[in-house]
């Protein structure tokens, strides 16, 4: 019985549109299914941000009124950290590691866009510099994990206890989607720099569905903002 009235349902919605539009193909019918799917796109995204809007209003409200940002700019960081607390814990690291790394960030500068066993990675939303070429030069924030503090102790010595955060210069070719390093500097908790490096390394293919992919799509995205 219920396969049967789907199929009547099937047949009438099918030759009812035929029928009452003329012929299926060159009518508006697709063209209004595809506004319709837009709109609802539309609605979801504004949904989206009002929750966020509301879970997060006090953080909205100090980044708008204190530091006159767009609403659009506040609400782009206070979703990535969401984000950011969501990844943590679906890769299960430590609840210490992912309160330090996803907790806000009140410069409003530094949005997230990836998080692995390595640590909390970001890029500097203020400080693009779109070169000639198409080539965006961006500086990233990687906040480490004790695995991978470790494993720079063992390679690099034990200065590297101290290291809170890393700081890196990358350039990006948004044209030829190719990436490269120029500057890492590594800091403590106060802020000292413990140790800086300089980076000849070639450019290198973005690889898809990696770290690099997912900061070329959010450096691309912000191009002429």
């Amino acid at each position: 019985m219920k396969k049967l009235i789907v199929l009547l349902l099937l047949v009438f919605f099918l030759f009812g549109c035929k029928s009452s539009s003329g012929d299926f193909e060159s009518s508006n019918f697709l063209k209004n299914c595809k506004d319709y799917i837009q709109n609802c796109k539309d609605y979801v995204q504004k949904l989206i941000v009002k929750i966020i809007y509301w879970n997060h209003r006090d953080y909205i409200s100090y980044c708008t009124t204190q530091t006159q940002k767009p609403f659009g700019y506040c609400v782009d960081i206070v979703a990535s950290y969401i984000t950011c607390q969501d990844r943590c814990e679906m890769i299960k690291l430590p609840h210490n590691f992912c309160k330090k790394a996803c907790s806000w960030d009140f410069s409003l500068r530094w949005k997230f866009y990836w998080m692995d066993d390595s640590g909390a990675f970001f890029y500097d939303l203020e400080d693009i510099t779109w070169l000639p070429e198409k080539v965006a030069r961006v500086w990233l924030k990687m906040i480490p994990t004790e695995k991978e503090k470790e494993k720079w102790i063992r390679e690099l010595g034990e200065i590297y206890e101290k290291i809170d955060f890393y700081l890196g210069l990358v350039e990006i070719d948004c044209a030829a989607r190719k990436i490269r390093g120029l500057d890492l500097y590594a800091y403590s908790s106060d802020g000292t720099l413990i140790g800086h490096a300089t980076s000849y390394i070639d450019w290198k293919p973005i690889v898809p569905e990696s770290s690099d992919e997912v900061l070329f799509n959010e450096v691309r995205s912000k191009k002429d903002k």
